[in-house]
């Protein structure tokens, strides 16, 4: 399912939609963007071979930003990869990750999917 923009000259647009220039402006310039809403205009520059602007990396909120974080390959039920973000001090996983850079390299310690959670 395409993502569409909440707000903005685009508001209600899916993300598929929205020019190139647009979605590397929300990353570079506007601050407060959820990390869901970044990581799939993140994810949409990608898919195009566009340049995805800026790395925000995922915040435990029990933790605070200094805390540890691992990142592995996940598959989900439907067998696509993400990387998922765990915080190490407290186990909590933060967030699934668009695959591209630089989370790709610092999954590398972990190349083999991990099967999916029952549910």
């Amino acid at each position: 399912m395409d993502t569409v923009l909440p707000f903005g000259r685009h508001r209600g647009t899916p993300l598929s939609a929205v020019p190139t220039d647009y979605l590397q402006w929300m990353l570079r310039d506007c601050r407060g963007l959820s990390h869901d809403l970044r990581e799939a205009v993140a994810c949409q520059l990608a898919s195009r071979g566009a340049d995805v602007p800026g790395v925000v990396e995922p915040v435990c909120s029990a933790c605070g930003p200094n805390a540890p974080r691992s990142y592995e390959w996940h598959a989900d039920d439907r067998n696509h990869l993400y990387l998922r973000c765990t915080c190490t001090a407290c186990g909590r996983v933060l967030c699934l990750l668009a695959p591209r850079e630089p989370f790709v390299t610092w999954a590398e310690r972990s190349p083999e999917p991990l099967i999916p959670e029952e549910r």
